[in-house]
């Protein structure tokens, strides 16, 4: 992929829809992922993954505005009890005013995140051959899901990273569908 070579310019430049959409088929073909480019030495972010001025600008910057932001952080001590419906709103507000939010007080052991942080991080760091048996972009029948960049249809550009993503339909995962290397925590 022509985009992806290391020094190549791959900036929006002239470059037309046609090319554009071009590079994304032959990035989906070749089941690209973000840390092979990094890992490649490119040193320009390929077009695909920038945005049009016209996105930028009309998206305002919360930079600008303030120096000092902070994630919301959500306490869920209480959330069983009478805190469960202002822990829900807060949730939603965070949601929608960030996309995110950070959560204290949940239960789960440091050491339990600890360790699935790690097995996430060498999950990635794995050859792109043992990554390939979870790779996906479309089917959704899978229970686990390792793909790069999310949609690349639409009116949504795709994201610079990679994802391993778990279905979790019933609320129960057999770890024998995850990753040899990420079912070591459990």
């Amino acid at each position: 992929m022509k985009a992806f070579q290391p020094g190549e310019d791959s900036t929006i430049g002239v470059a037309s829809y046609h090319d554009k959409t071009n590079e994304v088929k032959e990035f989906l073909e070749r089941k690209t992922n973000i840390k092979e480019l990094v890992d490649s030495g490119i040193v320009k972010v390929p077009r695909m993954f920038i945005h049009p001025p016209e996105t930028i600008q009309s998206t305002p910057s919360l930079i600008q505005d303030d120096v000092h932001l902070h994630v919301p952080l959500i306490d869920f001590k209480g959330y069983q009890g009478d805190c469960r419906a202002e822990i829900v709103e807060e949730m939603r507000k965070a949601s929608e005013t960030w996309g995110m939010f950070q959560i204290i007080n949940h239960g789960v052991p440091k050491i339990v995140m600890g360790m699935m942080l790690e097995s996430i991080r060498q999950f990635h760091e794995q050859p792109k051959e043992v990554k390939m048996e979870f790779y996906s972009n479309i089917n959704h029948k899978q229970k686990v899901l390792y793909y790069s960049s999310g949609s690349f249809s639409g009116p949504t550009l795709p994201h610079w990273r990679d994802t391993l993503f778990c279905i979790l339909d019933d609320g129960v995962l057999d770890p024998k569908a995850l990753p040899s290397i990420c079912s070591l925590l459990l």
